[in-house]
Protein backbone atom coordinates (compact mmCIF):
# COMPACT_ATOMS: atom_id res chain seq x y z
CA UNK A 1 0.00 0.00 0.00
CA UNK A 2 0.85 4.02 -0.62
CA UNK A 3 1.76 4.90 2.78
CA UNK A 4 1.33 8.94 2.67
CA UNK A 5 -0.39 12.03 4.71
CA UNK A 6 -3.65 12.40 4.00
CA UNK A 7 -5.02 15.81 1.81
CA UNK A 8 -7.55 17.21 0.34
CA UNK A 9 -8.15 20.01 -2.07
CA UNK A 10 -9.15 23.56 -1.12
CA UNK A 11 -9.84 27.04 -3.22
CA UNK A 12 -7.08 29.56 -2.20
CA UNK A 13 -7.47 32.96 -3.61
CA UNK A 14 -9.08 30.99 -7.03
CA UNK A 15 -6.71 28.74 -6.91
CA UNK A 16 -6.64 24.52 -5.85
CA UNK A 17 -4.38 23.93 -3.26
CA UNK A 18 -3.33 20.62 -1.39
CA UNK A 19 -4.07 20.80 2.35
CA UNK A 20 -2.51 18.37 4.41
CA UNK A 21 -4.23 16.60 7.59
CA UNK A 22 -1.51 17.58 9.74
CA UNK A 23 -1.26 19.77 12.62
CA UNK A 24 2.10 21.44 14.24
CA UNK A 25 1.33 21.97 17.31
CA UNK A 26 4.06 24.80 17.62
CA UNK A 27 1.94 26.69 15.10
CA UNK A 28 -1.11 27.29 17.41
CA UNK A 29 -0.37 29.27 20.30
CA UNK A 30 -3.82 28.39 22.43
CA UNK A 31 -6.13 25.76 22.47
CA UNK A 32 -8.95 27.72 20.34
CA UNK A 33 -6.51 27.75 17.40
CA UNK A 34 -5.33 24.33 17.75
CA UNK A 35 -8.81 23.12 18.01
CA UNK A 36 -9.87 24.88 14.88
CA UNK A 37 -7.19 23.34 13.04
CA UNK A 38 -8.40 19.93 14.26
CA UNK A 39 -11.69 20.95 13.58
CA UNK A 40 -10.94 22.20 10.10
CA UNK A 41 -9.53 18.34 9.06
CA UNK A 42 -12.37 16.87 10.75
CA UNK A 43 -14.67 18.97 8.54
CA UNK A 44 -12.51 18.05 5.38
CA UNK A 45 -12.69 14.16 6.12
CA UNK A 46 -16.55 13.16 6.96
CA UNK A 47 -16.84 10.46 9.54
CA UNK A 48 -13.59 11.04 10.67
CA UNK A 49 -13.02 11.15 14.83
CA UNK A 50 -10.03 11.61 17.12
CA UNK A 51 -8.45 8.82 18.36
CA UNK A 52 -9.53 7.79 21.43
CA UNK A 53 -6.60 6.08 23.10
CA UNK A 54 -4.01 8.53 24.40
CA UNK A 55 -1.48 5.56 24.80
CA UNK A 56 -1.28 3.72 21.68
CA UNK A 57 -0.36 5.93 18.80
CA UNK A 58 -0.50 4.19 16.03
CA UNK A 59 -4.41 3.75 15.69
CA UNK A 60 -5.88 4.07 11.71
CA UNK A 61 -8.67 5.80 11.08
CA UNK A 62 -8.25 8.58 13.31
CA UNK A 63 -6.88 11.90 13.89
CA UNK A 64 -3.91 10.98 16.20
CA UNK A 65 -1.94 12.47 18.74
CA UNK A 66 1.89 11.88 19.13
CA UNK A 67 3.29 13.49 22.25
CA UNK A 68 7.45 13.43 21.06
CA UNK A 69 9.95 12.98 23.29
CA UNK A 70 9.59 15.74 25.85
CA UNK A 71 13.28 17.12 24.67
CA UNK A 72 13.16 21.22 24.37
CA UNK A 73 13.88 21.99 21.10
CA UNK A 74 14.77 25.26 19.18
CA UNK A 75 14.32 27.28 15.77
CA UNK A 76 12.55 26.29 12.92
CA UNK A 77 14.33 23.10 12.08
CA UNK A 78 13.37 21.88 15.69
CA UNK A 79 17.32 21.54 16.92
CA UNK A 80 17.29 19.51 20.05
CA UNK A 81 18.63 21.80 22.98
CA UNK A 82 21.11 19.52 24.56
CA UNK A 83 22.42 20.19 28.35
CA UNK A 84 26.03 20.50 28.06
CA UNK A 85 28.32 18.78 30.52
CA UNK A 86 31.68 20.17 31.77
CA UNK A 87 34.49 18.93 29.78
CA UNK A 88 37.47 18.95 32.62
CA UNK A 89 40.65 16.98 32.05
CA UNK A 90 40.00 13.91 33.66
CA UNK A 91 36.46 13.56 31.71
CA UNK A 92 38.44 13.86 28.35
CA UNK A 93 40.92 11.69 29.33
CA UNK A 94 38.57 9.21 30.55
CA UNK A 95 36.71 9.37 27.03
CA UNK A 96 39.53 9.27 24.85
CA UNK A 97 40.87 6.17 26.67
CA UNK A 98 37.49 4.46 25.75
CA UNK A 99 37.12 5.54 22.24
CA UNK A 100 40.95 4.11 21.18
CA UNK A 101 40.17 5.39 18.27
CA UNK A 102 43.29 3.70 16.34
CA UNK A 103 42.37 0.01 17.80
CA UNK A 104 38.65 0.16 17.78
CA UNK A 105 39.15 0.99 13.80
CA UNK A 106 40.56 -1.83 13.47
CA UNK A 107 38.02 -4.31 15.33
CA UNK A 108 35.83 -3.02 13.46
CA UNK A 109 37.78 -3.51 9.92
CA UNK A 110 38.33 -7.34 10.79
CA UNK A 111 35.10 -7.66 12.05
CA UNK A 112 33.53 -6.26 8.53
CA UNK A 113 36.30 -8.36 6.92
CA UNK A 114 34.94 -11.39 8.53
CA UNK A 115 31.52 -11.08 7.27
CA UNK A 116 32.61 -9.82 3.43
CA UNK A 117 35.22 -12.98 3.06
CA UNK A 118 32.91 -15.67 5.17
CA UNK A 119 34.71 -16.05 8.13
CA UNK A 120 38.00 -16.75 5.51
CA UNK A 121 39.83 -13.78 7.15
CA UNK A 122 39.16 -11.37 10.36
CA UNK A 123 37.52 -11.71 13.78
CA UNK A 124 33.24 -11.69 14.39
CA UNK A 125 32.93 -9.72 17.70
CA UNK A 126 30.19 -10.24 20.14
CA UNK A 127 27.33 -8.00 19.84
CA UNK A 128 28.47 -7.07 23.52
CA UNK A 129 31.67 -5.74 22.07
CA UNK A 130 30.47 -4.32 18.72
CA UNK A 131 27.65 -2.15 20.67
CA UNK A 132 30.58 -1.29 22.96
CA UNK A 133 33.14 -0.25 20.50
CA UNK A 134 30.50 2.11 18.60
CA UNK A 135 29.01 3.59 21.53
CA UNK A 136 32.35 4.74 22.54
CA UNK A 137 33.65 6.03 19.63
CA UNK A 138 30.48 7.51 18.22
CA UNK A 139 31.37 10.90 20.15
CA UNK A 140 34.50 11.05 18.02
CA UNK A 141 33.38 9.87 14.44
CA UNK A 142 29.75 11.60 14.50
Amino acid sequence: PKLEVASWQEEVDGEQVTQYAFIDEADYKTPELLAAAKKRILDAFPGLEECKDSDYHYEVNCLEYRPGTGVPVTGGMYVPQYTQLSLNADTAKAMVQAADLGTNIQRLYQHQLYFRTNGRKGERLSCVDLERLYQNMSVWLW
